[in-house]
């Protein structure tokens, strides 16, 4: 087998898995109680103009299927719509894109971490394997993966948000141009 046929194989896989998971939610979401349509209203005054109307746009008469390839039609096209109850009326892309950039910038101080502390260590362990060095790097190697995410999250958190004032402990910090609380 070719390593094209082998990536077209897994790539497409993963499109059906991510078919398959997609209706499986969306089923589930139009299987749970409640009416869509009292989520869509929220708490403005409900008229009939307005269910109507709320009805023919989200395609609420439609059946099941045919509710579910306008849903996946638009989520295609990056179209998702506006946001029901997080910032009303705010396109849920533009939502995505401004926490993406965020994910994103985290994810290069990640890279950068593993970078400057992660493969210096690593070679240091390599390097005097069975040392105090290699047995001290691992020991920690294995605590920090043995733990649950929140443990460690918290004692970091504390040391470098509270203890040390170098980040923000919560949110981007886009407040002040140093990030720290103010």
């Amino acid at each position: 087998m070719s390593i094209t046929t082998f990536v077209l194989r897994r790539l497409g896989g993963r499109l059906f898995l991510l078919l398959v998971l997609s209706f499986l939610v969306f089923a589930l979401l139009a299987a749970s109680p409640g009416s869509p349509i009292q989520t869509l209203i929220g708490t403005r005054p409900t008229t009939p103009e307005l269910v109507s109307e709320l009805r023919a746009r989200h395609h609420l008469d439609d059946p099941f299927a045919l509710q579910y390839l306008h849903w996946l039609s638009d989520a295609v096209r990056l179209d998702f719509g506006s946001s029901i109850s997080v910032q009303a009326d705010t396109p849920v892309a533009d939502m995505i894109y401004g926490r993406a950039v965020l994910s994103a910038e985290l994810a290069a101080y990640c890279l950068l971490l593993v970078l400057l502390l992660g493969v210096p260590s690593g070679l240091i362990a390599g390097i005097r394997h069975g040392r105090t060095a290699d047995r001290g790097i691992s020991l920690l190697a294995t605590v920090g993966f043995g733990a649950p995410v929140y443990a460690p999250s918290i004692v970091l958190l504390y040391v470098f948000g509270v203890a040390l004032d170098w980040f923000p402990v919560y949110g981007a910090g886009r407040g002040s141009p140093t990030g720290s609380r103010t």
